[in-house]
């Protein structure tokens, strides 16, 4: 049996790889293994070429290689798996590689080759075994046709560790025990970190010696095909990977961080090297309930989390209102008030059906019927209508009555001295400069004047009492939306003696009411 090929790659920067760059590492083999797995070949060769002008890796041209080669588009397989070799001519098995170099060089020739061959069997000649689609194959491929390569990165803080990686040569040999003998394992040359290796899908021991003061450690690796994973030793020990996702994305993964003193460690989907050992791994996203685990990462080793998120069994209702202050009620019982220029006020409700009453004293009271969701704020807008005021009516009814009155006892005066100046007249003594005559007149203007006036008085109290309303409070319901927004960013928590202001202002607490200016404590 053919041993695993592995080749080398000159080494980068002797810095770690960061996330960013592992991440755009694996989006491109990803993207050219699923084109490839999928039969679109030319694609896929395409992809993999694309690769390798952004992360010159060996492996990336491997994969081109085959994907020609499945394509029997042998000259540019040829030149990329002659680019494999030249990037790692010391591979471990370089010269059967070469021979099937070779063999599909002669491939390459296509139907002279095939006519060549047809000749010489209808002379007598001897034939040549042919694969199936008629051309000649004269050497096996020395890897199966459909494994794709991969890519293990080995890094150490501080780098320069010197590093050996064993291959395990045949599919029932044991794991590989330090300090033991150990047959069936091979040993490539050993290499200071980083080092760059290009492999194929199997198991494989990776030995750091001792470093900058840091003991020797080792760990055995599984690697699948057309995968990218990342190895980092510090203090003397391999970090673990830990890939964590749920079935809502963007949820906040906490790791090690019950008292939320720390932003979040990441969002799903999220994969990042930790420490190994046992972590507490909590996963949150605004209307859920949260997910809370412990995971025990092996040295070197790899584990996957996978959550699925419940939603809560109650919503919030968010409201405000137009003007400057307003008391809500949700079914009979007071809930809070809302102030002008706070946020809005948030109210935590089972799922159903509520009654909701908003009143102000200077306004007509508003009542409604909200259906509340799980999981889900509803943003309520409470429009509220002026209430009618009778005090400027009470006011003209009573001037009007006052002036009414008035002017009926002008008009009995006047009358009254109308009555003695006609007396006076009929006896013969009426003075032409009588002043009564004059206070008469006055008295009737007066009385004339003063009804007039008392009657426009009570026109318009009795308008102002008897008018119909201005309008009755309304209420706008926007769709409900999520809690709050997982993709933003978080400040980080801040503690004092007085209050706790919360990482997740959209979380909701235990209390039945809550601002979002002031909201504190836990998820249910």
């Amino acid at each position: 049996m053919l041993l695993t090929l592995v080749t080398t790659q000159p080494r980068a920067a002797p810095a770690a790889t960061s996330a960013e760059q592992l991440r755009s590492y694996r989006e491109h083999m990803s993207a050219g293994a699923a084109l490839f797995l999928a039969g679109r070949y030319e694609e896929a060769a395409r992809t993999f070429d694309e690769a390798y002008v952004d992360h010159p890796f060996a492996a990336f041209l491997f994969n081109a290689g085959l994907a020609y080669e499945r394509q029997r588009r042998l000259d540019l397989a040829v030149e990329r798996f002659r680019a494999f070799i030249a990037a790692a001519p010391n591979a471990a098995d370089a010269a059967p590689l070469r021979r099937w170099i070779a063999d599909l060089e002669v491939q390459a020739d296509g139907a002279e080759g095939a006519a060549v061959a047809s000749t010489a069997a209808e002379g007598g000649a001897g034939t040549t075994a042919t694969a199936n689609d008629g051309v000649a194959n004269t050497v096996a491929s020395p890897v199966a046709r459909s494994a794709m390569k991969s890519i293990l990165l080995v890094e150490t803080v501080p780098p320069g560790a010197p590093v050996t990686v064993l291959i395990r040569t045949l599919e029932e040999t044991p794991s590989f025990v330090d300090g033991q003998e150990n047959p069936g394992w091979q040993a490539l040359p050993t290499e200071a970190t980083p080092v760059i290796l290009s492999l194929d899908a199997g198991r494989y021991h990776v030995i750091v010696g001792q470093h900058a003061g840091f003991a020797a450690t080792s760990a055995e690796v599984g690697l699948g095909p057309a995968r990218v994973l990342q190895l980092l030793a510090k203090q003397g020990a391999f970090m673990a990977l830990l890939r964590v996702d749920a079935n809502v994305r963007d949820a906040y993964v906490f790791l090690d961080d019950a008292e939320r003193l720390r932003p979040e460690w990441g969002t799903t989907p999220h994969a990042e090297l930790v420490q190994p050992g046992r972590h507490r791994l909590s996963i949150e996203a605004p209307g859920y309930q949260p997910f809370v685990t412990e995971v025990v990462l092996p040295e070197g080793g790899e584990r996957r989390v996978t959550a699925r998120l419940e939603c809560v069994d109650f919503g919030i209702v968010r409201l405000d209102a137009n003007l400057r202050k307003v008391q809500v009620e949700v079914d009979g019982q007071r809930v809070g008030t809302w102030s002008d220029g706070d946020g809005p006020l948030e109210v935590r409700l089972p799922a159903g059906s509520h009654r909701v009453s908003v009143s102000s004293r200077h306004s007509r009271t508003l009542r409604t019927e909200l259906q509340v969701q799980r999981g889900k704020a509803l943003p309520v807008h409470a429009q509220m209508a002026p209430a009618l005021r009778r005090g400027a009516a009470w006011t003209q009814a009573i001037l009007s009555a006052v002036v009414v009155g008035a002017s009926i006892a002008a008009g009995v005066e006047s009358n009254r001295l109308y009555s003695e100046l006609e007396e006076d007249r009929d006896a013969g003594v009426l003075d032409e400069s009588d002043p009564r005559l004059l206070r008469g007149k006055a008295f009737a203007i007066g009385a004339d004047v003063g009804l007039l006036a008392g009657g426009v008085l009570g026109v318009l109290a009795a308008y102002n009492f008897i008018r119909g309303p201005v309008g009755e409070s309304r209420v706008r319901i926007d769709a409900p939306v999520d809690f709050g927004a997982p993709s933003r960013p978080h400040p980080p928590a801040a503690r004092g003696d007085e209050a706790v202001v919360p990482r997740h202002p959209d979380r909701v607490d235990d209390h039945p009411v809550q601002r979002s200016s002031n909201a504190s404590g836990e998820s249910p």
